[in-house]
């Protein structure tokens, strides 16, 4: 069963809709046009913890958007967006944040192990990693502590789509990457990524900090251009994004500004 009728999507709104409430705390020590996690920002949903070792992300895990798994065959979208934020020209995109892992200390020139994989099955990862080529993955490298003044380049090791270990990428890190700062990772020559094994520093940044890497889905986007004035998109608008069972669903923003704005809104789920 699924959503694929005009009439199923009002039904939806009207009697299977879950709201999910946003109300997100500004993040200082960001970059205009750059990616900002802001699932270390207080408030709802609850700040998210610094992870570890590598591991698979579910709704389950404190920081997520929680949602209710529908049953009987049925499939959960999103299908309407009412965003506001304290600055101007903002995008928010909305991500299944699908593994992750921190820890990786900004001093330390040796390879630093991270083994971030979403080529399992668990988890419902089949489904929320989307395409067979991995092409839907994106992967980051993520700020939980500021690391130091001096810039350094990183040296990503990874397993391409098609299997071949031992691939490498590197990632220029700019002096002073403040926490919650996001990096793409992208693969040698455009091929897509499906592990991250380890990452090496060029030189020590100065500061230990707390960095790692992440790996995400985006399932849709709101662009917002006035400050404190609320935006809403419709399903049209956001694409009616299928959200998978056990998808941890985060927000990113691109801010405008050196902070990412108070952030608050919400987001409503629907099943069919």
């Amino acid at each position: 069963m699924a959503i694929t009728t005009i009439d199923g999507i009002v039904d939806g709104l009207g009697n299977a809709a879950q709201l999910l409430q946003i109300n997100k705390a500004s993040i200082t020590s960001q970059i205009a046009g750059g990616f900002s996690a802001i699932w270390r920002a207080n408030s709802t949903p609850a700040q998210g913890a610094v992870p570890g070792a590598a591991a698979v992300c579910t709704g389950a895990l404190l920081g997520a958007m929680a949602f209710v798994a529908p049953t009987g065959g049925k499939f959960s979208y999103l299908a309407r967006g009412f965003l506001m934020s304290g600055n101007t020209v903002t995008d928010v995109d909305v991500h299944d944040r699908l593994a992750h892992m921190g820890g990786l200390n900004g001093t330390v020139i040796t390879a630093q192990t991270v083994n971030v994989d979403v080529a399992g099955i668990g988890n419902n990862m089949v489904a929320r990693r989307g395409a067979a080529d991995y092409s839907d993955v994106e992967w980051w490298l993520e700020w939980y502590t500021a690391t130091g003044a001096t810039a350094a380049t990183a040296t990503v090791t990874y397993t391409n789509a098609a299997g071949t270990t031992g691939r490498t990428t590197t990632v220029a890190l700019a002096a002073s990457v403040g926490a919650s700062r996001r990096l793409p990772i992208l693969g040698a020559a455009g091929e897509f990524i499906q592990s991250v094994q380890s990452v090496t520093l060029s030189v020590s940044t100065g500061t230990a900090g707390s960095f790692g890497v992440t790996a995400s889905r985006m399932r849709t986007n709101m662009s917002l251009g006035l400050a404190n004035a609320g935006q809403v998109a419709d399903w049209q608008m956001l694409g009616l994004p299928k959200i998978d069972d056990e998808a941890c669903l985060e927000l990113l923003v691109i801010p405008n500004a050196t902070n990412t704005g108070v952030l608050y809104g919400a987001i409503t789920l629907i099943q069919g």
